[in-house]
């Protein structure tokens, strides 16, 4: 009987975890894996898009926020994830874009806060050429 009860138990368990996961990654899409974050980004801003019409798009969105407007110098590349510091401040990385804006595009929680956030670069002409996203996670 008690056999019976823990294989229930561990059925049980397992249809929660199957049906929990793609549930709360389909309630918010901003849970998705960052590539499918820029994906549908980029279907809203496309490549090309001039730098007021996307400042345009972002105060247009109630849920984005603009965080920095940079027309000096790109975003730093580093090991793969987006920053703002300039490029002497670290060792490694490669400056993308002539100008940037970095923007808040919403966040979720697991155990703690994350904050999804996309760097938008654009060309010395002031034409969209890349969108990197990444997340900042709060602990506190």
């Amino acid at each position: 009987m008690e056999k019976k009860r823990s294989k229930v138990m561990f059925v049980a368990i397992f249809f929660l975890v199957i049906l929990v996961i793609p549930i709360g990654l389909l309630s918010n899409p901003l849970r998705m894996p960052d590539r499918f974050v820029r994906y549908n980004l980029l279907r809203t801003l496309q490549l090309g898009t001039t730098f007021e019409d996307a400042i345009q798009i972002i105060e247009a969105n109630e849920n984005w926020q603009t965080i920095t407007i940079n027309r000096g110098r790109g975003f730093l590349m580093l090991h793969g994830r987006p920053s703002i510091s300039s490029p002497s401040d670290r060792l490694g990385g490669y400056v993308v874009g002539e100008q940037f804006i970095r923007v808040h595009i919403g966040h979720y929680r697991y155990v703690f806060r994350r904050d999804v956030v996309a760097y938008l670069a654009f060309d010395a002409d002031g034409y969209l050429i890349e969108i990197a996203v990444t997340r900042q996670i709060d602990a506190l």
